[in-house]
Formats: C-alpha cells, sequence, structure tokens
C-alpha cells in the first residue's frame, strides 16, 4: 500500500499546532491505517522521541437499499424461502432477519448469508437467504447494517404465502360481477322506460285517427241534407 503523494501536513504547523494529515483518495484498503505523530526533542546524548498520538483510520463505503424476493418453497409446504441482496459497500456487513418489523426468527429457521468482494473492487456484494415458517400475514424483514457508518438499510415483504393472491382474484371478480349486474340492470331500466314512452305515443296516435273517423262521419249527414235542398229547389222552379 502506498501513500506517496497522497498525504499532506500543513507547511505552518509547527507554527499552528496543527499537525493534522491529509489523506487524498481514500480507499477502502486503508482501513486500520495508523497514524502516530511523535515530538522530537534534540538533546545532548541523543534526541528523545515522544509519542503524541495516535490515530486508526476507518473506512466504509454505503450498501444500496437491500432488495427482496420471495422464491418458492423447497421443502415443507408451510416453509417460505426469502432473498435479500445488497451490493457496493465496505467492509464486510452484518445482515439481519426479523419478522413484523421487531420479531426474532422463529425456532427452525436457517439463514445462509454470502459476502465476497466485486471482482474489480475492494467492495462487497452480500445475498442472504432466509427459510422461514410464519402466519401467512406477517412481514419479513432484511437489514443491512455498516458498523462503520452507523447505517442501517431494510427492505421488507409483507405476507408470506401466495393465498392473499387468491383473496386479490376473488375480490377482482367480485368487482366485475358487481359491475356487470349494475349494467343489465340498467340496460333493463332504460328498456322499460323506452316501452313505456313507445305505449304512450301509439296510444295519443289511436286517440288522435278516432277523433278524425268521428268528424267524418258528422259530415256526411250534412252532405245528404245539402242534397235533398238542392233537389227540392228544382222541384220547385
Amino acid at each position: 500500500m502506498s501513500y506517496s503523494n497522497r498525504t499532506r501536513v500543513s507547511a505552518d504547523a509547527p507554527e499552528t499546532g496543527d499537525f493534522s494529515l491529509e489523506l487524498s483518495t481514500v480507499e477502502p484498503t486503508d482501513l486500520h491505517t495508523y497514524y502516530n505523530l511523535y515530538l522530537t526533542v534534540p538533546g545532548e546524548d541523543e534526541e528523545q522521541i515522544s509519542p503524541l498520538c495516535t490515530v486508526c483510520l476507518r473506512t466504509a463505503v454505503s450498501f444500496i437499499y437491500p432488495v427482496m424476493q420471495r422464491e418458492d418453497p423447497a421443502g415443507e409446504e408451510n416453509e417460505t424461502q426469502f432473498m435479500c441482496h445488497s451490493r457496493g459497500g465496505f467492509p464486510r456487513p452484518t445482515v439481519l432477519w426479523l419478522i413484523n418489523g421487531t420479531e426474532p426468527l422463529p425456532k427452525g429457521s436457517t439463514i445462509r448469508t454470502v459476502s465476497a468482494p466485486l471482482s474489480d473492487s475492494p467492495l462487497y456484494n452480500v445475498t442472504s437467504h432466509l427459510t422461514v415458517n410464519v402466519s401467512q400475514n406477517a412481514s419479513v424483514s432484511c437489514t443491512i447494517e455498516n458498523p462503520y457508518m452507523n447505517e442501517s438499510l431494510t427492505s421488507t415483504i409483507y405476507g408470506v404465502h401466495k393465498s392473499p393472491a387468491v383473496g386479490t382474484g376473488t375480490d377482482a371478480m367480485w368487482i366485475i360481477s358487481t359491475v356487470l349486474t349494475v349494467l343489465v340492470g340498467v340496460a333493463v331500466m332504460a328498456s322499460l322506460v323506452y316501452q313505456i314512452r313507445l305505449d304512450r305515443t301509439r296510444k295519443r296516435l289511436r286517440q288522435a285517427d278516432a277523433g278524425s273517423e268521428s268528424c267524418e262521419e258528422d259530415r256526411k249527414p250534412m252532405k245528404r241534407n245539402e242534397e235533398v235542398l238542392v233537389y227540392l229547389t228544382e222541384t220547385n222552379i
């Protein structure tokens, strides 16, 4: 590990008393680097060297938020498997699993966690698999902890078994059937209103035709009377 051209102490440090060491381009591999500061005092026989302080450098890089997914059960029917994955952090993290946010895992649960550096970087990939037997409505949480950064990243999956999906499908079918029932009812009401209006229109037309026929009958006697009057007049002439 080389620190050449990466370290600097202020030139006026003897005057100000500030001997802070600046380390540029910090890498994760700089973890646990010690910075020792000594005070050297010339003496008559030999120099006196007194340690002033020792600083241990800690480096850390944040992980991304973990990605969780439910996997198909491989064993007993009541067991469910979960996978939790995160990457790009340093140092090696701690992985915690919780039920409903605060409850520890039940007995019989198994955890398999693998943390490995990336191929071209000292940063870590971490993948953890959980096999657990919990209730249908329980939530499962995975937390990636980076103690050097005091950082905890948590992701949660709500519901364990696939049975809630059946309930979702049933709810969807119920909604569809309700909508269809409403549409059929609206169509029936519309047809009834149309039939009632049609019957009323036909009734008004029949009444109008009947009135026209009665007027024609009233006019016929008047024409006969006019014909008789004309005949009598011609006879008298």
